[in-house]
């Protein structure tokens, strides 16, 4: 229980007095309702073969029954535009989950897997997504938790607005209705190749032999997930469309 600064120290082999480092902090509130939860998901720019799946990983939980779980349990996509801070990511759509119990005490206690993904038609390029659990901790009163995520929900709904008002989110703090919230890393997808120029060099002088049809080309592209594959095509104009083709 405290606050806590975690750093990390970056070195370069080449650059031996080049040091970097960047920082976070944590704050540790014992509080005895609050379970382990591991996340495993997608982070930074993802291609189209990319995988988009996400799991939760919520230790030592005695809910046995699918009823109680998915009363206690939700998963909402978020969505924030990209170079905000994630505090301004606003809820995106419910997803649907599956979920398995393992055992991890002898049948005293278990350890619940949530798997969820994303459509890929909700993800676009130039917004950051995470995957966001809800869970309530006391099964009781999981109505409370029902309320705060269609609270959310409804956030999120009016920040998709023509005008991007950032809609407001719930006023209840989520530990005051014993709801735990749990976040994915931000992940994005990429813009695919873009802004790109294509230019075809002559020879210089045409000195050589075939050297009168054969050709440079130089192209330059901007991209947020290297390396590019690519093929160059070509096509003759016929004679009779060369000056419609050149107007």
């Amino acid at each position: 229980e405290g606050l806590f600064v975690f750093t990390v120290e970056v070195y370069d082999a080449l650059y031996p007095s080049l040091i970097a480092n960047a920082s976070t902090t944590v704050l540790l509130d014992k509080k005895d309702y609050l379970p382990v939860i591991i996340t495993e998901g997608p982070s930074g720019v993802l291609g189209p073969s990319d995988p988009v799946e996400a799991t939760f990983i919520q230790t030592c939980i005695v809910q046995t029954t699918k009823d109680d779980i998915e009363r206690t349990h939700a998963v909402i996509l978020m969505r924030g535009i990209l170079g905000q801070p994630r505090s301004f990511m606003r809820a995106y759509k419910e997803l649907t989950y599956t979920h398995k119990l393992r055992d991890i005490a002898g049948g005293v206690s278990n350890s619940l897997w949530i798997y969820t993904s994303a459509d890929r038609a909700d993800l676009q390029a130039g917004f950051i997504y995470s995957y966001r659990l809800l869970a309530s901790s006391v099964p009781k009163e999981a109505h409370l938790m029902s309320n705060y995520k269609e609270t959310l929900l409804e956030s999120g709904e009016n920040s998709q607005g023509p005008m991007r008002d950032l809609g407001v989110e719930p006023m209840d703090d989520p530990e005051s209705i014993k709801v735990i919230t749990v976040d994915t890393e931000p992940f994005g997808v990429d813009w695919g190749p873009f802004a790109g120029t294509l230019d075809v060099l002559d020879p210089v002088g045409r000195i050589g032999i075939a050297m009168s049809d054969v050709f440079r080309l130089q192209q330059a592209w901007a991209t947020d997930k290297p390396p590019l594959e690519y093929t160059f095509y070509y096509g003759e104009v016929p004679e009779e469309k060369r000056e419609e083709f050149m107007a």
